[in-house]
């Protein structure tokens, strides 16, 4: 399924196991509760993409794009998955499971991040939090979140975004 077009394609429960979705678009598909582990999404565009309680253990979401309208990814595990370069702003991974999950320069924007599980995350940085639009309780590991109150009270001049005050508590 390779550069497939699946715009506002409808998948409830679809089983799509390593799936090979590699430059897909898939903006405005509606695939709650699918099953994408281990399926590789890179370079597709993911855009006002309904994801909900979906498991993407594993996937390779490489470079996927979801800039025009945010994906929504609440409720789903992507535990291990790697998301490299990702661009999710404004996505909403509320509760989301993203252990081990690799996120370097992943541009996390505007993200709410509310109660995702960020603990061990790869490539995770200050900066993306920072710029997160919200993670109010999200776990993460206590080195990371000093780092985000040390950003966060090493200047003082910039204002960061919501997730300024979050950090505090």
């Amino acid at each position: 399924m390779k550069g497939a077009d699946l715009r506002e394609a409808v998948f409830i429960l679809a089983n799509m196991v390593a799936c090979d979705l590699t430059g897909a678009d898939l903006r405005n598909a509606y695939l709650p509760k699918s099953d994408l582990q281990l399926a590789t999404l890179m370079g597709g565009k993911l855009s006002g993409a309904c994801l909900v309680s979906a498991d993407l253990t594993k996937a390779d979401l490489t470079g996927v794009r979801a800039e025009e309208e945010p994906v929504r990814l609440d409720g789903s595990c992507l535990d291990q998955a790697r998301l490299n370069g990702a661009v999710l702003r404004n996505a909403s991974l509320i509760g989301a499971e993203l252990r081990h999950a690799d996120l370097t320069d992943a541009d996390l924007t505007g993200a709410d991040l509310t109660r995702a599980d960020l603990r061990e995350a790869r490539g995770l940085t200050a900066d993306q939090l920072l710029a997160a639009g919200s993670i109010e309780k999200a776990q993460l590991d206590p080195t990371l979140r000093a780092a985000c109150r040390r950003s966060e009270h090493g200047t003082g001049t910039e204002a960061r975004g919501p997730v300024s005050q979050e950090v505090q508590s």
